[in-house]
């Protein structure tokens, strides 16, 4: 049996132990490839859901990410989103709270209904800052920093990723995050992933110094800079189509 199959099979297992009659057929539906009346089964359990206590909701938002249970645009939209604005409304010290506000900040319709609602509209990156947040109200929330940490370098792996050619940021503000990189993955348990992550950190930390010398020196070529004095970089390969 495939980890999916394990994950469905549980998923099931759940729906039927809690009643949720409506989302068993949804997941019965989509595992054979039914996906209008899925579609469907959807929308009658969100219809249903959201007649529930705020409690019974944050239930099955909980067990849905505990589990990794099957999720979709309906389900997101109607059912998941506003149970999360409700709970982060009624419980903002909740680190719970703001970590799932994180998970659900990386896609585009947390972000949409926010928004609609002029909610948290002075905050710059939405997942970044309810990771933080978490970590601060549960400094052992390991998930939370995993996904901080993963934000950072999706940050420094945009910025640089055209290089040596040009440069897609500003450099002192990529540098100016780096500390706080280095804290999170030296706070991790000792493990491979850790040393893995420490290696890429001083990878970037390297490349990032290195270049804001270059823009120092007024030198025209970073390729050659770098060759000049022994750096060895594995440039992401550019394709240009005219």
């Amino acid at each position: 049996m495939s980890n999916n199959d394990k994950v469905m099979k549980k998923a099931m297992i759940i729906a039927e132990e809690n009643g949720w009659d409506n989302y068993l057929e949804y997941l019965k539906l989509s595992e054979i490839g039914l996906r209008k009346k899925a579609i469907q089964a959807s929308k009658d359990f969100a219809k249903e859901a959201k007649n529930w206590s705020f409690e019974k909701r944050k239930k099955f938002l909980l067990l849905l990410h505990d589990n990794s249970m099957s999720l979709n645009y309906i389900l997101d939209v109607y059912l998941c989103i506003p149970t999360l604005i409700e709970w982060i409304q009624n419980e903002p010290e909740n680190y719970l709270a703001c970590r799932y506000m994180g998970i659900y900040s990386q896609g585009p319709d947390l972000t949409d209904c926010l928004n609609k609602n002029n909610l948290f509209q002075d905050v710059g990156h939405l997942a970044e800052f309810f990771f933080t947040k978490a970590l601060e109200l549960n400094s052992q929330d390991n998930i939370s920093r995993n996904k901080l940490i993963d934000i950072y370098f999706d940050f420094l792996y945009y910025a640089t990723h055209h290089l040596p050619d040009g440069y897609i940021g500003t450099v002192n503000e990529e540098i100016s995050f780096l500390p706080n990189l280095n804290k999170l993955i030296n706070e991790l348990p000792e493990s491979d992933q850790k040393n893995d992550l420490l290696r890429d950190y001083n990878y970037y930390k390297s490349l990032l110094d290195d270049y804001s010398e270059y823009l120092k020196s007024k030198e025209s070529d970073f390729a050659k800079w770098c060759t000049d004095r022994n750096r060895n970089y594995q440039w992401v390969k550019s394709y240009y189509y005219y």
